[in-house]
């Protein structure tokens, strides 16, 4: 499906991924797509195609230009969102999660683009949170190089792979047929809150 889509896109590829990362760092609706397995298969078939470097500053910078819009999103509308929280439990997280950032504002920044469903959300509540700006997007911007680095280039490591080449696109199937099931089976099985 990526081979195909990068062979009808060619370079709008890179834009499209550009802009997939954006909306995980800088949208509240990131933790809707799955994040870090689209930037291996993406890191995969560049490793395989020789372009492993532009896609990992492709990533690199959609994610880090999404980092001040989820911080504005969450100063601007953050209070909104949290009184709109009826459940307990989401309620207490929420709060929870706002101490986080207040008492470890850049080092919880840093490490937020790592975790599925708090990459999208962090950057609005360190904004709620009043993070300062220039601590927010030093960290997250950090983090968001380190992300995009660690997860393009285990897919391109792999990609480069003689063996991977040839079977490119049953390994990128594999990947994305997991990136489905994967979270289909977490719920199954996770505790029923």
């Amino acid at each position: 499906m990526l081979e195909t889509a990068a062979q009808s896109l060619g370079p709008w590829l890179f834009l499209v991924m550009a802009a997939y990362c954006f909306v995980q760092t800088g949208l509240p609706i990131g933790p809707l797509f799955p994040g870090t397995p689209v930037l291996f298969a993406f890191g995969l078939w560049a490793g395989a195609s020789g372009l492993w470097m532009a896609a990992g500053i492709a990533c690199a910078l959609g994610g880090i230009l999404g980092l001040p819009v989820g911080y504005a999103i969450g100063k601007r509308f953050g209070d909104a969102l949290e009184s709109r929280l009826k459940k307990p439990k989401l309620a207490a997280g929420w709060q929870r999660a706002c101490d986080v950032y207040q008492k470890w504002g850049g080092w919880a920044s840093a490490i937020t683009p790592f975790l599925p469903v708090v990459r999208s959300v962090g950057p609005l509540l360190a904004g709620v949170s009043e993070v300062p700006p220039k601590v927010f997007l030093a960290a997250g911007t950090l983090g968001t190089l380190g992300w995009a680095a660690a997860a393009t280039g285990a897919g391109a490591g792999l990609g480069q792979m003689a063996w991977v080449q040839e079977n490119l696109g049953v390994l990128l199937t594999v990947v994305l047929v997991l990136m489905v099931v994967a979270p289909l089976v977490l719920r199954k099985f996770a505790p029923k809150a």
